[in-house]
């Protein structure tokens, strides 16, 4: 239960992350090779289609840094086991 809930925090997080960690592109010069992108089908909350989404391999790993971080103030956040009413007796 605990990984369905983590993995539906990261699906849900994942797709604002991305937006926002756009990086800016470095200045091309006339003798560098574009970078080569890499296509991901990226499951849509809602939606039967993936979406597709194309980055060089430098942004999938922002992209995925972004996503871990995000993963662990979330988790952070989380409250700790307790006397709650789960639990017992």
């Amino acid at each position: 239960m605990k990984f369905a809930v983590l993995f539906a925090c990261v699906a849900f997080a994942a797709p604002a992350i991305a937006q926002q960690a756009t990086p800016t592109p470095a200045p091309a010069t006339a003798d560098a090779k574009p970078e080569k992108k890499i296509c991901k089908m990226i499951d849509t909350t809602g939606s039967i289609m993936g979406k597709r989404e194309c980055h060089t391999r430098d942004e999938w790993r922002q992209i995925s840094a972004a996503n871990a971080e995000q993963t662990e103030r979330t988790l952070g956040n989380r409250p700790r086991g307790g006397t709650g009413s789960m639990g017992g007796n």
